[in-house]
């Protein structure tokens, strides 16, 4: 439902969907990819981060994770910085 209301420019109700699945499952890692792609369309790159860290610890083999968290490093955060974090 997060990425329908996103991708109807319903930003406050998709970050909203999103936040809710994860309160209802904090351990499905998918959950929190989504979030962090809400996060990341409303440019909370801290929180997308931090959310794609914790999909990260829950599956270390959710391969879009890496390379959303490695887009954020080096757009938002310098490449070399982004290098370092990952």
């Amino acid at each position: 439902m997060a990425q329908h209301a996103l991708a109807l420019h319903r930003e406050a109700d998709a970050l909203e969907f999103a936040t809710r699945a994860v309160q209802l499952n904090d351990l499905d890692a998918t959950a929190h990819l989504r979030l962090a792609e809400m996060y990341r369309a409303r440019g909370d790159v801290d929180a997308a981060i931090a959310s794609l860290r914790r999909a990260i610890a829950l599956n270390d083999r959710l391969i879009p994770t890496y390379f959303a968290l490695a887009a954020l490093y080096l757009g938002h955060r310098g490449a070399a910085r982004g290098a370092e974090a990952l």
